[in-house]
């Protein structure tokens, strides 16, 4: 025969009623019952000695305050339902909520197909469907709604399930896994399809071929090379991945790529073999300006020179040594002299100087030809266009830069790497895996939205060339393709084994550091130590924001509780400091706690280490840690 004595204690209350410790709904339901009837102490739920606050003790005192509510006479609802009409309610809401949970586990493990077969085995086991609220009608002048089995959202041959916009799901036996279901097909899955997709599409880029490389290159010269062969496998890419959405697009605009057999003809002085090529160019070139994006360039192209020997290289780049030259390509006489202009570059005196210190001879050049962009400025009522460089590795290996002609941004190359090809989720300007400096306020910030594809395409040449990359664009547009020397730093890092860190991090930045405290309210721009942030948001930057004056010359900076803007690392890669944050979901609040103890108790010099390998970081009170060399 069951007790009816109140339960003095959780730990009587698991022997009384096994598994409400595991939020089990029936034992839930149960104790309920009895504590409607016979009420548990007041301090029936403190904590178990040496134990935190237990994952049971939160739902269990929504429970007892179920049980109060009912026994005062309180309901929602205004009708006063059973003591076995309540415990079953508790016990079936308790229920909802762990299936709830258990398909929110399930489909955040589970790949887009698995979460999809899953989904699809809920929705055949419960009767759901597809509601939509009509408008009123003669017949039906309140409106009515209207409901169709879900199987008619279902794609019979890819089985995927669209919910129409401006409907939803119904049905089932909770709420809770109705809208867990609904959340899976609106958002998650189509997410994750396209995540998989463009991530078997990176995972399956094959690296450029050398040798076809060299042979284009000795047809058409380096920069046409470069151009020709980043534009086959980039136009693979965009074609596998144009059904797919949340992909970036990699795009290079229509160029025409000029033999060298046109200058060798030029240079032998054969007239007739170079007027019949240039004429040919020269109707390519006017075909360029059809249809094209570049709206605003009044027609014109940029004949540019493209040395086989001596432009693009791996040790050697030509940069500003031969001629570009804006022209109408429908003005044939100026479209030749525009063609012989830039030929003429490839034997002008400091050319020739060039070509001798790095020991080439006998120089011959093909041409790219493509449509000119004008620069168009901000005051004459047109549209702001970006241009200039990106470089896929650079002094800070943790960056990816892109220099245009109004400033910097700066984006974070793991995170671009790890997102590779995909569309920033935010609809906002500011990326969520970029920060720019000036900050979001500033005239650079538009540029994030104008050129967002492009630190994708800076990293997706280093990988399909091998080496590090640069490439000139215009927006979005990329125009020039090239190799670039970068040196490493090489700077080795190892944890200590024989100290125990205070805390464990995420960092920006390597290095193994002793560093002072340092004030954040004060002028720190001279000074070397570490400052402290308890948000990532609680600094924002502006152009002219004293803040910025709180980062130290050298030294370190730490973040105490995780957010998502990037905008303290972004400034810590610019300025070449350590910034350690907290990992995912977690926080380090209890360094901050220890270096307030610190000076509450009279020590003003709080004195920390900091190792860290650019990826994870860990913090060492200084007072234990051996020498730092």
């Amino acid at each position: 025969m069951p007790s009816t004595r109140p339960v003095e204690s959780f730990g009587e209350a698991v022997e009384r009623f096994p598994g409400i410790d595991n939020l089990e709904p029936t034992a839930l339901g149960r104790f309920a019952f009895h504590a409607a009837r016979h009420s548990p102490p007041d301090d029936f739920l403190k904590t178990i000695p040496g134990e935190e606050k237990a994952e049971w003790h939160d739902e269990v005192q929504d429970v007892l305050m179920r049980v109060r509510e009912w026994r005062a006479g309180y309901s929602q609802t205004g009708t006063i339902p059973s003591r076995a009409e309540l415990a079953q309610s508790i016990a079936n809401e308790a229920d909802a909520r762990q299936q709830s949970w258990n398909v929110k586990v399930i489909l955040k493990s589970a790949s887009a197909d698995e979460g999809l077969t899953f989904v699809t085995g809920l929705l055949e086991q419960g009767e759901y469907f597809i509601q939509s609220e009509l408008a009123s009608s003669p017949l039906f002048p309140d409106g009515r709604t209207a409901r169709e089995p879900w199987t008619a959202a279902q794609n019979p041959e890819t089985r995927e399930i669209t919910i129409p916009y401006g409907t939803k799901l119904v049905g089932g036996k909770s709420y809770e896994v109705t809208s867990q279901i609904q959340r899976y097909l609106d958002d998650v899955y189509p997410n994750k399809k396209a995540t998989e997709t463009i991530r078997q599409v990176v995972a399956n880029i094959e690296p450029i071929d050398i040798d076809h490389f060299e042979n284009l290159r000795a047809g058409y010269g380096a920069k046409a090379a470069g151009l020709l062969t980043y534009k086959e496998k980039t136009d693979q890419i965009n074609a596998q991945l144009d059904k797919t959405s949340n992909s970036v697009e990699l795009d290079i605009p229509p160029f025409v790529a000029v033999n060298v057999a046109m200058y060798e003809a030029w240079l032998a002085g054969d007239k007739d073999a170079f007027e019949k090529m240039l004429d040919k160019v020269n109707e390519r070139a006017v075909g360029l300006d059809s249809g094209s994006i570049f709206s605003k360039s009044q027609g014109l192209v940029a004949i540019r020179s493209s040395a086989v020997k001596s432009e693009d290289g791996d040790e050697h780049t030509g940069a500003g040594v031969y001629k570009s030259v804006a022209v109408d390509p429908k003005d044939k006489d100026a479209f030749r002299k525009a063609v012989e202009e830039v030929y003429a570059s490839a034997r002008s005196e400091s050319a020739l100087s060039y070509q001798r210190s790095i020991g080439v001879t006998d120089e011959i050049m093909g041409l790219v030809i493509q449509q000119y962009l004008e620069t168009i400025g901000r005051d004459s009522g047109r549209e702001e266009n970006f241009y200039g460089h990106a470089n896929s590795a650079g002094a800070n290996p943790n960056m990816i830069d892109l220099h245009t002609q109004l400033g910097d941004l700066i984006y974070d190359r793991a995170a671009v790497a790890a997102n590779l090809l995909m569309k920033d989720g935010s609809n906002r300007r500011e990326s969520t895996y970029l920060h720019t400096h000036p900050d979001h306020s500033s005239d650079i910030s538009w540029a994030i939205s104008k050129t967002d594809s492009i630190p994708h395409a800076v990293l997706i040449a280093e990988q399909l060339f091998g080496k590090p990359m640069q490439i000139e664009f215009v927006n979005k547009s990329i125009v020039q393709v090239r190799p670039i020397k970068v040196e490493s730093s090489g700077q080795m890092i190892d944890f200590p084994e024989d100290l125990d860190p205070i805390a464990e991090c995420s960092a920006v930045g390597v290095g193994d550091v002793e560093l002072d405290r340092l004030d954040p309210d004060d002028d720190n721009s001279g000074k070397t130590g570490f400052i402290t942030f308890w948000r990532e948001y609680a600094f924002t930057m502006t152009r002219n924001h004293a803040g910025y004056d709180a980062f130290p010359k050298e030294g370190a900076v730490l973040i105490m509780n995780p957010s998502s803007s990037g905008h303290i690392q972004a400034i810590c890669r610019e300025k070449g400091l350590l910034c350690l944050f907290p990992k995912q979901g977690e926080s380090i609040e209890h360094v901050d706690d220890a270096i307030r103890e610190e000076i509450d108790a009279g020590d003003t010099k709080v004195r920390l280490r900091f190792v860290a390998d650019g990826y994870k970081a860990k913090i060492y009170s200084a007072n234990e840690t051996k020498e730092v060399s």
